[in-house]
């Protein structure tokens, strides 16, 4: 007779107080990873889930520095977001300019 693996929960907090999330890491039957990103916002208890643990952690930073400052949910950076803007930035300096300068040229240059 098998034994059946025993599913474990562990929880991270990080931040404090109303700007604090949780995150729940949960074995899940079928083997793998499950990360749940917990918090409160508006008066409701919002949830996410992740099989990454480094974008679980990225994001519940970001959720925690968006609470402190009192934004919206609108301003999560994406992982793919933040690729996006050092390729650009990348870019830009192979040319020997700043992204911001990259971008005034740019501006300059669109009829409006």
């Amino acid at each position: 007779m098998s034994r059946k693996r025993k599913r474990r929960s562990a929880v991270v907090e990080i931040g404090t107080g109303p700007a604090k999330v949780r995150i729940y890491t949960i074995n899940r039957k079928d083997g793998y990873d499950q990360f749940t990103l917990a918090w409160q916002e508006g008066g409701r208890r919002r949830t996410r889930c992740f099989s990454c643990t480094d974008e679980a952690k990225m994001l519940a930073q970001q959720i925690t520095v968006r609470l402190i400052n009192g934004g919206t949910e609108s301003c999560e950076a994406t992982r793919r977001d933040i690729d996006l803007l050092r390729y650009c930035e990348r870019t830009a300096r192979d040319h020997g300019v700043t992204l911001a300068a990259a971008i005034e040229e740019w501006a300059s240059a669109c009829p409006r």
